[in-house]
């Protein structure tokens, strides 16, 4: 209880995990709800007839959104792993 009213342990890593859980089912809500307006905007912009290439690069897209949403929080989640195994280093010398 002491290294979490002095800050040597933080929450905020449990509170990343719940927030990438948050934003994934977020991003995966929206795509779904508005894929029709996406699919209408990308034929008037790109005058595609065929839309398989839209929907593919649709896929695409979210895939993508859902990989650097993941990659994101990894970079800051390792930053606090980071951080602690060198409170562990410190401790030990």
């Amino acid at each position: 209880m002491l290294d979490f009213l002095t800050f040597n342990s933080f929450i905020t890593p449990k509170l990343l995990i719940i927030a990438y859980y948050f934003g994934l089912f977020f991003i995966t809500a929206l795509f779904f709800i508005y894929k029709r307006y996406f699919l209408s905007k990308f034929i008037e912009l790109f005058k595609i007839k065929n839309k398989r290439y839209i929907w593919i690069f649709l896929i695409l897209l979210f895939i993508c959104m859902q990989i650097c949403l993941r990659v994101f929080f990894e970079i800051i989640i390792a930053y606090f792993d980071i951080h602690d195994v060198l409170y562990e280093i410190k401790d030990k010398i």
